[in-house]
């Protein structure tokens, strides 16, 4: 039997540090639609699933990129997902801090139709019955002239495995 994983929708928006993309990226996280309140507990991503789903409720975290472009200086560049080797190098997930690789195991996977339209959002499944926490990197790439990859790394409380 398969289960309809329920739909978290996490909404990232991007902002440039200063006048040259060596300056950096902020990243700022916030509720998307439905997502129930105490889920994400953070501006920066941090998220707990153990306190609003019961033990095992499947997850699909879809991280919405709610920016397409970043301006620095007098030139624009396009945003979107990291996606060159598909979506989980778009957002390496791990046990400790910070995630060294694209994830390997069998708490989180990613379906086929992982990177949305664009590369403009990630769905990644949670089984959510671990009682980790756990620790994710996600990854945008700013293309044109720039191209460089920016990354921000918060963590995800799944709900114990014990209840």
């Amino acid at each position: 039997m398969t289960t309809t994983p329920t739909t978290a929708n996490v909404n990232v928006k991007i902002t440039a540090n200063g006048a040259s993309p060596t300056a950096g990226v902020t990243f700022a996280f916030s509720a998307g639609t439905n997502l129930p309140k105490g889920v994400l507990i953070s501006s920066d991503g941090s998220l707990d699933f153990s306190t609003v789903y019961t033990k095992g409720t499947v997850i699909a975290l879809v991280f919405n990129l709610e920016t397409t472009s970043l301006t620095f200086g007098s030139n624009t560049y396009p945003l979107n997902i990291f996606s060159q080797g598909g979506a989980s190098n778009a957002c390496w997930i791990a046990s400790t801090k910070p995630p060294q690789g694209p994830y390997s195991g069998t708490e989180f996977s990613f379906p086929a139709n992982a990177l949305g339209p664009g590369n403009a959002a990630l769905t990644i499944i949670d089984n959510n019955d671990d009682g980790l926490t756990w620790y994710y990197e996600l990854f945008v790439w700013l293309g044109g002239a720039a191209a460089q990859k920016f990354g921000h790394d918060p963590r995800i409380i799944n709900h114990s495995n014990n209840k």
